[in-house]
């Protein structure tokens, strides 16, 4: 007579058997279990392939600028209520933006970021407007009778290929240049 330990491991290695034989039992009618971890695998390479390709094609779209107004004396007069040139071109990534007419041209569809910072040498109600293709999107007032004071804007916007963006200043008269007073944007996701 087997001692109480023995029957217990007898018992369990049939129990073992058994579940073993209902795994493989289940599993005939399957497909291959390596078969089938290939095909899993083949579809992850395939998913990766169209992932790598889409962020090759865009990689090479890059649009990217900073602005600012020169002037040698420190200050430059700028004419209202048209675009204001940023003729100091620190970087222009893609030649998109045109320092002649101040006016940035979206190459590429995708949402974009743009900064600036004016500094009008003259105290009053100042209205600097962002616009896009004619339109204002963006209203910055600087308002202070006594002294002058800078206004600075951030924003992000969806831009289809094409878009004009520029700034204007409702009067004209001196502005502090250089650092001062800037103009930037950057693509920072193309549409697909």
């Amino acid at each position: 007579m087997l001692p109480l330990q023995g029957i217990f491991r007898v018992n369990i290695a049939i129990c073992i058997m058994l579940a073993s034989a209902s795994e493989v039992a289940k599993r005939s009618d399957d497909t291959n279990p390596l078969e089938a971890v290939v095909n899993r695998l083949s579809q992850d390479v395939t998913k990766l392939q169209a992932e790598v390709q889409a962020l090759k094609s865009s990689a090479g779209k890059k649009a990217a600028f900073l602005a600012k107004i020169d002037s040698t004396d420190y200050e430059k007069v700028i004419t209202a209520n048209s675009p204001i040139h940023f003729s100091t071109v620190a970087f222009n990534n893609g030649q998109a933006f045109n320092p002649t007419l101040g006016v940035f041209t979206a190459p590429y569809s995708g949402v974009y970021i743009f900064s600036f910072q004016l500094f009008p040498h003259f105290g009053g109600d100042t209205l600097i407007d962002f616009f896009k293709n004619g339109a204002i999107i963006l209203r910055a007032r600087v308002y202070d009778a006594s002294y002058s004071t800078s206004e600075a804007s951030t924003m992000v916007e969806h831009a289809q290929a094409g878009d004009q963006y520029w700034l204007q200043i409702n009067k004209g008269g001196q502005v502090y240049s250089n650092f001062h007073s800037f103009f930037s944007g950057a693509l920072l996701e193309p549409d697909e």
